[in-house]
C-alpha cells in the first residue's frame, strides 16, 4: 500500500482560534489519507471510509448548516462538544489554568454558527510522521475504514484551505 503524501482534517475557526490562543498553537486533529473518499474505485483501500469521516462531506456539512443558519445543527453541536471535552482535558493537563477553562466555555457558550465556518488542514506526512496515531476500530466509523488522530499538531505542521462550493 503506497503510504499518503498529506492528511486532511476539517476543523472550525473556533477550534482553530481556542488552539491557538489557549493551547500554545498545538491542535487536536481527527485524519484521512484522502479528502474524498466517494471518488476513488471501488477496490481502493481508502475507499471503506464513510462519510461521517470524509473531510469533504465533514466541511459541506458545516458549510450548509452555516447557510441554512441551522440553530439544531448536531455537527456543530459534536464540535462545541468536543471543544469543551478538549477544554476539560487540557486543564487535566495542566496545559490551562481554570480561569482559561471558564473563558474557553464562556466563548464557546457565546458562539454563533458562523464561528463554525469550516477550514481544512492540510497535513503533509513527513511532518507527522511521529505523531500520527491509527484510531483503533472500535473507535472508526466504520472497521474496515482507515482513520487517524494527532492530538499535538503544531501550527507549523499544516496549511489551512477555505473551498469555495461555486
Amino acid at each position: 500500500m503506497k503510504e499518503p503524501l498529506v492528511y486532511y482534517s476539517t476543523n472550525t475557526h473556533l477550534s482553530h482560534f481556542i488552539s491557538e490562543r489557549y493551547y500554545g498553537g498545538i491542535h487536536f486533529a481527527w485524519c484521512s489519507p484522502v479528502f474524498d473518499p466517494s471518488i476513488l474505485g471501488p477496490y481502493d483501500i481508502y475507499k471503506r471510509i464513510p462519510v461521517s469521516s470524509s473531510p469533504k462531506y465533514i466541511y459541506y456539512l458545516f458549510i450548509e448548516d452555516l447557510k441554512s443558519q441551522d440553530f439544531h445543527s448536531a455537527s456543530i453541536e459534536r464540535n462545541k462538544n468536543g471543544l469543551k471535552n478538549g477544554a476539560l482535558q487540557k486543564l487535566k493537563e495542566k496545559v490551562i489554568n481554570i480561569d482559561d477553562f471558564n473563558v474557553i466555555n464562556e466563548i464557546i457558550n457565546l458562539s454563533t454558527i458562523q464561528d463554525y465556518k469550516p477550514l481544512v488542514y492540510i497535513i503533509p506526512a513527513t511532518l507527522i510522521k511521529d505523531k500520527l496515531v491509527k484510531v483503533s476500530v472500535d473507535k472508526q466509523a466504520n472497521p474496515l475504514s482507515t482513520e487517524y488522530v494527532v492530538s499535538n499538531l503544531e501550527s507549523n505542521d499544516f496549511e489551512i484551505i477555505e473551498i469555495s462550493k461555486s
